[in-house]
């Protein structure tokens, strides 16, 4: 029979040496790193094509006079785009104008809201703005007045709208209570162009 020997140290110092240099292996805390991972997507996008117009004003009781009449201070356009754009305008021929009148005032009863008398301008009403920009005669089409190559700034584009009536000799004073000429005119905003 084999017996085991068991090492005896001499030194105190030197067992406690000893087993201080064998403790961190035996009880050593073992060390965990968190697993980590990642990932990337792609986010890709364009605004949709958009544009705003808004027409501010309106001119009642215009006193006529023979000859050229304009107004550039009655009517306001603001445009906002975000691509290249362009406004058109065309009578409106609205609460059913007579047909043959597109494009010119037409005697309207103020009271009844309503076209009648008959009683017609003899020249269209030309549209364009101050600052540029086509003055185009009003029919029933649409009628490019101004356009934009750009996108505007986000408080946009203002012009002011330069309207121009001809009043003639043939053109009849209208003396019947409540009734004037009238136009509605539409504006019509598109992009891209």
């Amino acid at each position: 029979m084999v017996k085991a020997k068991l090492f005896k140290v001499a030194s105190p110092l030197l067992a406690l040496a000893l087993v201080l240099l064998l403790l961190p292996m035996v009880a050593a805390p073992q060390i965990v790193s968190a697993a980590t991972d990642t990932g990337n997507t792609t986010v890709t996008g364009n605004p949709a094509a958009a544009i705003d117009i808004t027409i501010t004003g309106s001119i009642s009781d215009w006193a006529f006079t023979i000859g050229s009449n304009s107004n550039t201070t009655g009517v306001d356009l603001n445009v906002k785009s975000n691509d290249a754009w362009k406004v058109e305008v065309k009578d409106a021929l609205d609460n059913s104008k007579p047909s043959g009148t597109e494009g010119k005032m037409a005697e309207y009863n103020t009271t009844n809201t309503t076209y009648e008398g008959g009683k017609v301008l003899q020249t269209a009403m030309s549209v364009n703005t101050t600052s540029g920009g086509t003055a185009q005669s009003l029919s029933g089409t649409n009628a490019q007045i101004v356009s934009g190559a750009t996108n505007t700034t986000d408080s946009g584009s203002n012009y002011d709208i330069n309207l121009t009536q001809s009043i003639n000799y043939g053109d009849a004073r209208l003396t019947t209570t409540g009734h004037v000429y009238r136009i509605v005119i539409t504006f019509t905003g598109t992009c891209p162009v």
